[in-house]
Parts: C-alpha cells; structure tokens; sequence
C-alpha cells in the first residue's frame, strides 16, 4: 500500500467529519510521512507505525467528539436536546398579518417612489416643451401664457411630490412599526 491508497483510505473512513476537521487530519498525517520520508525512513515503515487508517480514523473520530463535548457541557446540549424535542407552540396568526401587512407597506413605498419619479419626468417634459414653445411665440400673450403654463405645471407637480413624500414618510414609519414587531426580531432575543 502506497502512502496516497493509505491517505484516500483514511480520508473515506473520516467522512464523518466536517471538512475542516477531515483536513486538518489528513494535512497532520502527510505532513509527519513528509518529514519521515525526507529524514530517510521508508515508506513501508512509516505506514506501519501510523497503523490501519480504519483505526486512525476510529481514534480521530473519537478525539473530535470529545473535544465537542468539552466545548459543549452536557448542560447545554441537553437543553438543545429538550428545545429540539418540544412540539413547536401554535401561533395566533398575528404574526402572518404582519407579514402581510409589511408586504403590502413596501409595495405601496415602491409605487409612491415610481409615481414621484413619474411627475419629476413629466413636469421636466412639460417645462422642456413650454421652452421650445416659447422659442416659437410670436406675441407677448402666447409667450406669457407659455411660462404661466409651465410655472403651474412645475408648482402643482412640487405639491404633489411634497404630498408624497408625506406618504412616503407614513409607508416609513408603518414600515418600522411592522419589522419591530415582526416574527424574526422576537426570535433573535429568545
């Protein structure tokens, strides 16, 4: 048996571990072959000492699992073990209507932001026209009645963009009211 067919054994009978732990082993037993082999010791010997990889994957295995079970005292596993047996509680159902009521929230933020975006471009039109309009006019009245056109337009669109972002700021606030209350956020402090 070659040090490689030894090593693909060893890493088959340790895939029980996580990658990191499986790694670490692997990276420890060839580092040690390495430095055997360039110190002038055969292969054959070097193999013979580590042993069966079965049985250095059975003493790897266990060493994991008690150095897990000393960074986890039985009290805490335990206490996972009786969470993990518990049936989950029902819920009311207050929980899915805030949900919903949040989806709702941020749907109606996303249409108030694209209807804002909507009158800037129009009154931004409006006023592009009025200009070239004005370029066109040939009496005072056309051209005073081009720029009072164009100042209402660029007024009324003001309003309903401050009235809208009145709204947004309302969508906001709901906004910040449903998360505070939200399922996730009374999980994380249990």
């Amino acid at each position: 048996m070659t040090f490689k067919d030894w090593e693909a054994e060893l890493e088959r009978y340790l895939d029980k571990l996580p990658y990191a732990e499986r790694r670490t082993a692997i990276e420890y037993y060839r580092e040690i072959y390495c430095d055997k082999t360039d110190a002038g010791y055969e292969s054959n010997k070097i193999l013979m000492e580590f042993g069966f990889p079965k049985d250095c994957a059975d003493k790897i295995i266990a060493d994991f699992a008690q150095k897990k079970n000393t960074e986890n005292p039985p009290a805490v596993v335990e206490k996972r073990e009786k969470k993990a047996t518990n049936p989950p509680k029902k819920k009311n159902g207050k929980n899915a209507g805030r949900i919903v009521g949040f989806s709702f929230a941020a749907a109606g933020l996303s249409s108030l932001s694209a209807l804002m975006q909507s009158i800037w471009a129009n009154c931004a039109t409006f006023v592009l026209t009025s200009a070239l309009g004005l370029i066109n006019c040939s009496s005072v009245p056309a051209a005073l009645t081009v720029i009072s056109t164009a100042l209402l337009s660029v007024g009324l669109s003001s309003l309903a963009i401050a009235a809208l972002f009145g709204l947004c700021k309302i969508m906001i606030n709901v906004l910040l009211k449903l998360s505070s209350k939200a399922p996730f956020a009374k999980e994380d402090k249990q």
